[in-house]
């Protein structure tokens, strides 16, 4: 995801989660040993400080789901934001996010409600 977002800009940074998460989501990647390989390696810092500390916080989140100790590279200081960041603009939209908001994400002032992190594509029979 980093190395296209700096190829192609962080407009297109959207796309790319998803085809992580799709990836991520796939039948031959459910294993916690294939989850952790897939988040060990510190991906290259974007430049959209927002994008490097959310890349760390779905690192994060995605480690403590499948029952794993998140790599060491989401702690270093430029994967966190020092002000806020919000998902909407609304002040009742605001007050939802900082409840829904997982840990993760949370506490790299990231704020986007709740999050899945999982495509529904594979479920199907």
């Amino acid at each position: 995801m980093a190395q296209l977002t700096r190829q192609h800009g962080a407009q297109h940074f959207n796309l790319f989660a998803k085809a992580f998460v799709d990836e991520l989501s796939h039948p031959d990647n459910r294993a916690p040993q294939r989850q952790a390989s897939m988040i060990e390696q510190e991906p290259e810092l974007v430049g959209e400080p927002w994008i490097d500390a959310l890349l760390a916080g779905m690192a994060e989140f995605i480690a403590h789901r499948s029952d794993l100790r998140a790599p060491a590279w989401t702690e270093k200081r430029e994967r966190f934001l020092s002000t806020p960041k919000f998902w909407g603009v609304k002040p009742e939209t605001r007050a939802h996010m900082l409840c829904e908001t997982p840990g993760p994400f949370r506490r790299r002032n990231l704020f986007c409600g709740y999050v899945w992190l999982h495509a529904n594509r594979w479920d199907r029979p």
